[in-house]
């Protein structure tokens, strides 16, 4: 039942049911260089580029693109492929081109980072969560241990390694919030 329920439910689904028939859905994409120009089928806006919409009929016919400053463009549905979609590219009435600007996507980072303070609380972060996962096993061990024969001794070795957790726990949540401050904050 849940895979019919997924599988309804999926965007990529091409065929949506009415009554007892199965009809096709067609996915149609268009976009432009420049973006945001208005796309127009039978004098109807469908939006502003990039457009994105399913049609449950096959669309045949022109459709223009148009951008103030720009000239219009028009193709025609019959030669449009449903799988890669439509790119127009739009040509400019005054002969300057309308700049793009590309948003540089690069990890490095504006100012210089201080490594060793990241590098000492990387290390001290995955080193105090080795040693709080250790010492809750060795308590948990000696928990065991303790309700197995009821050595009291246990217990207090229990007790011992839950604290040393606890704090091996604190000291790692602290070099985490250094290695934050040295990454982004500083």
């Amino acid at each position: 039942m849940i895979v019919i329920l997924t599988c309804s439910f999926r965007a990529e689904d091409s065929y949506a049911q009415t009554g007892d028939t199965i009809r096709e859905k067609y996915f149609y994409y268009i976009n432009s260089t420049p973006f945001n120009a208005e796309v127009f089928y039978r004098d109807t806006l469908l939006g502003l580029t990039p457009v994105r919409f399913f049609s449950d009929e096959k669309l045949s016919g022109k459709v223009t693109v148009k951008k103030n400053g720009y000239a219009n463009e028009e193709f025609d549905l019959s030669d449009y492929n449903h799988k890669t979609g439509k790119m127009i590219f739009l040509k400019s009435l005054t002969g300057t081109e309308e700049k793009t600007v590309f948003k540089n996507k690069t990890t490095q980072f504006v100012k210089k980072r201080n490594l060793p303070g990241i590098i000492a609380a990387s290390l001290l972060a995955v080193t105090t969560g080795t040693l709080s996962f250790n010492f809750k096993e060795k308590a948990n061990d000696f928990y065991s241990q303790y309700v197995n024969s009821g050595n009291t001794n246990n217990l207090d070795k229990s007790k011992k390694f839950d604290v040393y957790f606890g704090i091996s726990l604190a000291v790692m949540q602290v070099s985490v919030a250094g290695l934050i401050y040295f990454l982004f904050l500083e």
